[in-house]
């Protein structure tokens, strides 16, 4: 039996899968019935995050790590600098990247890789350092005032 959180997971990337295919209206409609489901799984399995894991919120900053040819170009590993224009769930999000020059580039269905996650093969956003250490002093704060409660 899968378990909610791997049930939340398989609709992300569901939703990863058909943007990828492209923009026919079938897969469009397809990747709007996939999100539909996804938003009623998070909702019927209405959970606190697992410890590590950031609640991804639109106008938040993040690291985008691009795919081995981005824009043209080779890519050698760095991320570029990327703001969160939509929530599709907490592992999926639509970015504003910052390429090489500065430029805004809209990149769609991005995994957000969070707490133990494995890092895939393509292209993935990531929490900056900083945030994931600011996430780990709340949660210790949080932990604290529970004991004392």
């Amino acid at each position: 039996m899968r378990t909610q959180h791997s049930l939340v997971l398989a609709a992300a990337e569901l939703i990863i899968a058909i943007d990828a295919a492209g923009s026919t209206p079938e897969l469009l409609h397809a990747q709007c019935l996939a999100v539909d489901l996804q938003r009623e799984l998070e909702k019927h399995f209405e959970t606190p995050p697992a410890p590590g894991i950031i609640k991804p919120t639109v106008g938040r900053m993040v690291h985008f790590y691009p795919p081995r040819t981005f824009l043209g170009r080779l890519t050698d590993g760095s991320p570029l600098a990327a703001v969160i224009a939509r929530v599709w769930c907490d592992s999926c999000v639509n970015l504003t990247v910052f390429d090489f020059d500065g430029h805004p580039v809209a990149v769609s269905s991005v995994y957000l890789v969070q707490g133990d996650t494995p890092i895939p093969d393509t292209a993935y956003a990531c929490w900056m350092p900083y945030q994931k250490g600011q996430a780990a002093k709340t949660e210790a704060l949080q932990a604290q005032l529970d004991k004392a409660a």
